[in-house]
């Protein structure tokens, strides 16, 4: 196991009254490295990753999202996703047969959706309007 480095002692920064920062040369660094890790801490007690969240900390302390005092990284809103009624079994993903198309669709994401997979050749789309059907398809003379 790797030698846990301390921090330093936090000393004043030019973010503003009350604000310090703390340094620590990285473990992995190259002997001699100047490559070092820093934290910043606000009045509250509250610290901060990057030197950029905490000037905006500091110019805007409601907006200001912080690093858990366990050092671990920022917690990101989770992104909302759309509710969504389809259900993953029973939407497989098509492959075009037609000629030289390499089109792929979610069955339920065509135009109009298919409940089942179709049996044999399938076409997309785009193809299908070129593909003869029965009714254009003349008898042989």
């Amino acid at each position: 196991m790797a030698e846990k480095i301390p921090w330093s002692t936090p000393i004043p920064c030019d973010i503003g009254p009350g604000w310090t920062r703390m340094t620590k040369p990285r473990a992995n660094g190259p002997p001699g490295s100047r490559v070092a890790d820093h934290t910043w801490i606000g009045p509250d007690g509250k610290k901060y990753r990057s030197e950029k969240q905490a000037r905006a900390a500091a110019a805007n302390p409601a907006a200001a999202s912080a690093v858990p005092a366990a050092g671990g990284k920022p917690k990101k809103a989770a992104a909302k996703k759309p509710p969504t009624t389809l259900k993953p079994e029973g939407n497989a993903i098509l492959l075009c047969d037609g000629f030289g198309c390499t089109s792929a669709f979610h069955q339920r994401c065509l135009p109009t959706p298919l409940e089942e997979v179709p049996d044999g050749d399938w076409l997309c789309p785009k193809c299908a309007p070129e593909a003869p059907t029965a009714d254009l398809v003349m008898p042989s003379p």
